[in-house]
């Protein structure tokens, strides 16, 4: 049952080492799904040892998103060898942490970045993720078929019931970002990039609000029948007088899980997507996705080819003219200071 009393979170902002401030949290940026494994061992040594808890009769609250720096990794990384990873993450948690209710969120669509415009966005996206970028990507466009496929490995794997043979313990997936598209600006002339931060690519506090919320709406709700993306007018919402609990695969009414294909599982075109949730929840989706679907199949404007070097260069030149005034600001300041023997 949801209870306020939680404790693990982190507490500020700072190195994931610096377990005062981490706590349980023990999320690394620039991670990926090879990372997991090292990231379980280590919340289950922190859980062990910290005396705030019981780490036998207390339950536990685990949150896992990973995939985006996969997909931005621009390489052959298939989504079986993904899956894999976080197969062995999961199995790691399901043998060795008792009474755990563990959220595996969707990876998010990377190449929503392509909305986002500027010289800077476009340094930042170059830096970060440059294949799911229009201007240096021609084939930028297989990058949403690779997520939709990183979707749907994960919920083979999850749906296969693998996480389901505890009572204390379970792995359900939480599609809000499936789906989780920028929305346009409010005078509509452009899109909102108030969920980003200023590299064009991370989440802001308003963007980390927003997933937490979504987040939370998504784990209030029956397998089946959980949103998959985040809309502006979504609202916090409250558990059931008549269900207080977490939904589960178990104890979601009316599920039941696909088989998983003795064939290759994986999908060639994310716009043949047949998946699990309701005709409610396809109809509901479709009213507000139409337009984005046909914003999706737009091409963006496009530099020319060589974008990607004139941005590298870009970057050289911004990062010697910050080492250029911070030397001018330090030349100044020892010009300015009294002599060591001043008496002022």
């Amino acid at each position: 049952m949801y209870n306020p009393d939680i404790k693990g979170f982190s507490v500020d902002t700072g190195p994931h080492t610096n377990y005062n401030i981490s706590r349980l949290n023990v999320a690394v940026g620039g991670a990926r799904a090879m990372d997991m494994v090292a990231q379980t061992e280590d919340l289950i040594e922190r859980m062990q040892n910290w005396t705030n808890i019981d780490f036998d009769n207390d339950w536990k609250v685990i949150t896992m998103f990973i995939g985006a720096n996969d997909i931005c990794a621009c390489s052959n990384y298939t989504a079986a060898e993904y899956a894999a990873e976080v197969q062995e993450a999961l199995d790691l948690m399901h043998a060795q942490i008792p009474r755990a209710f563990v959220n595996l969120a969707q990876v998010v669509q990377v190449t929503e970045i392509n909305k986002l415009d500027g010289l800077m966005c476009d340094v930042f996206h170059y830096a970060f993720c440059e294949c799911a970028k229009q201007e240096f990507n021609e084939n930028w466009r297989e990058i949403s078929t690779q997520t939709f496929n990183y979707h749907r490995a994960l919920e083979q794997l999850v749906e296969s019931g693998r996480y389901d043979t505890r009572e204390d313990f379970t792995v359900v997936i939480q599609p809000f970002f499936e789906k989780t598209y920028i929305p346009p600006n409010e005078n509509g002339t452009g899109w909102d990039d108030s969920m980003f931060a200023p590299d064009c690519f991370h989440f802001s506090e308003y963007g980390h609000q927003v997933c937490a919320m979504s987040l939370w709406n998504n784990m209030i709700e029956p397998v089946g029948l959980k949103r998959t993306g985040w809309h502006p007018d979504d609202i916090v919402e409250c558990p059931s007088a008549d269900f207080e609990y977490f939904y589960t695969y178990l104890n979601s009414p009316g599920y039941q899980a696909k088989q998983p294909s003795v064939n290759d599982p994986f999908v060639e075109d994310h716009h043949e997507d047949t998946h699990r949730h309701n005709d409610q929840d396809h109809h509901e989706d479709k009213d507000h996705h139409d337009d984005q679907d046909q914003q999706d199949n737009r091409e963006y404007p496009v530099c020319n080819e060589h974008t990607g070097a004139l941005v590298t260069v870009i970057v050289l030149l911004v990062a010697i003219l910050v080492a250029t005034i911070s030397g001018f600001i330090w030349l100044a300041k020892k010009r300015s200071a009294p002599p060591a023997n001043s008496k002022f």
